[in-house]
C-alpha cells in the first residue's frame, strides 16, 4: 500500500493513523518501515510516535524511536514530553526508561 501511495499519517474516522497503531503495538518494523529510512529529529510524526510508543508501553519501539529522537525532553504539538505521557498513563517501565535516557523531571508543559 506505502509503494502505492498510501499514507501512513492519515487516520481512520477515529483519527487513528497506522503510526500510532504500530508504536503502540510495538511492532518495530512496521515502525521503521511507516518512518521510512532517513526521517529527520525534527519530523513531528517521530515525536508523535514516541509519544504513542510511551502510551501503549511499547519499551522497545520507545527504544528506538528515543534513539532516532534523540532528544527524550522533546515537545509534543499538545505540549507534553515522552514523560508526562508516561506517567499520565502510569506506565513505570516506560518513566524508567525515559529518564535514564535523560528525560528531565523537572520540566513542565509551555502549554
Amino acid at each position: 500500500l506505502l509503494d502505492a501511495g498510501a499514507s501512513p499519517a492519515i487516520g481512520s474516522t477515529s483519527s487513528v493513523t497506522p503510526l500510532e497503531v504500530a508504536c503502540r503495538c510495538n511492532a518495530v518494523s512496521l515502525v521503521n518501515m511507516l518512518l521510512g529510512p532517513n526521517v529527520s529529529k525534527q519530523d513531528p510524526r517521530l515525536i508523535a510516535a514516541v509519544h504513542h510508543a510511551t502510551k501503549g508501553g511499547s519499551l522497545e519501539t520507545l527504544s528506538m524511536l528515543m534513539g532516532a529522537l534523540g532528544d527524550p525532553n522533546a515537545f509534543s504539538n499538545n505540549g507534553k514530553t515522552a514523560l508526562m505521557e508516561a506517567v499520565s498513563e502510569k506506565c513505570i517501565p516506560a518513566c524508567k526508561q525515559l529518564i535514564n535516557a535523560g528525560a528531565r523531571i523537572e520540566l513542565t508543559s509551555p502549554a
